[in-house]
């Protein structure tokens, strides 16, 4: 009997040990943010267009933001491409701001004439 239950306190001790693993490491990034000078550059790692939106970070605490629709009047960058945002083009930016907030989604048709937001990142 004691042997079962040694046994038993013993499978179940390495089954713990077994399910704990090092953690998966970061997935490849789709969008990259750098800053150059007075400016950030924004690239598009993936393979399809994405539409970005970059925000003063004190700014954006007070805005209501949502994504950019109809896609033709909003900011967006090609597939492996990249953009140029001047810190004076930044939405809410005052001289002297040191932070910024970058938003980068993608669109994805709907019923026709819809456009909806697939998925948004900060």
């Amino acid at each position: 009997m004691w042997k079962k239950l040694l046994a038993l306190l013993v499978l179940a001790a390495t089954a713990g040990c077994v399910a704990v693993r090092a953690p998966e490491p970061y997935p490849l990034q789709e969008f990259a943010v750098a800053t150059a000078g007075d400016t950030l550059v924004v690239s598009n790692l993936s393979s399809e267009p994405i539409y970005y939106a970059v925000l003063e970070e004190e700014f954006s605490t007070r805005a209501r933001w949502a994504p950019c629709v109809p896609p033709a009047e909003c900011p967006r960058v090609e597939a492996g491409q990249g953009a140029r945002v001047p810190y004076a083009s930044i939405t809410g930016y005052q001289p002297g701001a040191r932070k910024a907030m970058v938003f980068w989604y993608r669109l994805e048709a709907g019923r026709p004439g819809e456009v909806r937001s697939r998925s948004v990142t900060l």
